[in-house]
């Protein structure tokens, strides 16, 4: 999606309580994020106490965040770009220290 359709829908989304889409937790990306912490987990790569509900939610809000803060940003630097680093900290953040 272009930066333009993101930004009409995410206007959409904080104007009115009828576009909950963002929130629903069986959206395709809460699926996979869910299934991917609920993986790391069982395999001992995550060193948190944290709940799989927690962690997925942690990440879900921040590249949501990446979202927003894209949309407001008027340079040409892209979504891939902004949500790279973030979603590489906060992997490196949860793993387990060997």
């Amino acid at each position: 999606m272009g930066k333009d359709l993101m930004k009409v829908i995410y206007s959409s989304a904080l104007d009115s309580k009828e576009h909950t889409y963002f929130l629903h937790s069986n959206r395709s990306l809460f699926l996979i994020i869910r299934s991917l912490i609920e993986e790391a987990k069982e395999q001992n790569e995550i060193g948190t106490d944290q709940s799989v509900n927690g962690i997925s939610q942690l990440i879900t809000q921040s590249l949501m965040g990446i979202i927003y803060h894209w949309g407001l940003n008027n340079s040409e630097q892209s979504l891939e770009s902004l949500s790279i680093p973030l979603t590489k900290t906060i992997i490196n953040g949860l793993r387990t220290k060997n």
